[in-house]
């Protein structure tokens, strides 16, 4: 595929700068929005694409993602002490595995 060798250095720059401004504990979608589980996935995902995935906060988004998981009935919700669904805890399964972070 390679199509990301079009983006210039300031462009791909700019874009790495964007993503990572994005993590607070975990990660939110626009500026001045909270975190928001699948960002997890969206972001981390762009960002390993970019290769900047190594300036993840692993440790913290992590830690954002166990504050939205129910030990109970199983499953990651949106944000912490909402009730999980099938599409966050898709994606923050699926964050957690594409930044290569366990726990």
């Amino acid at each position: 595929m390679n199509t990301l060798d079009v983006l210039s250095t300031e462009v791909k720059d700019r874009l790495i700068s964007w993503c990572l401004n994005r993590q607070l504990s975990g990660f939110n979608g626009r500026p001045n929005k909270p975190v928001d589980t699948c960002y997890s996935y969206w972001l981390g995902a762009s960002l390993v694409l970019l290769e900047a995935d190594q300036f993840i906060n692993k440790e913290c988004n992590h830690s954002f993602l166990m504050t939205t998981q129910d030990r109970f009935m199983g499953g990651f919700s949106k944000w912490p002490d909402y009730l999980p669904d099938p599409l966050h805890s898709y994606f923050g399964i699926s964050g957690m595995f594409v930044i290569k972070q366990g726990g």
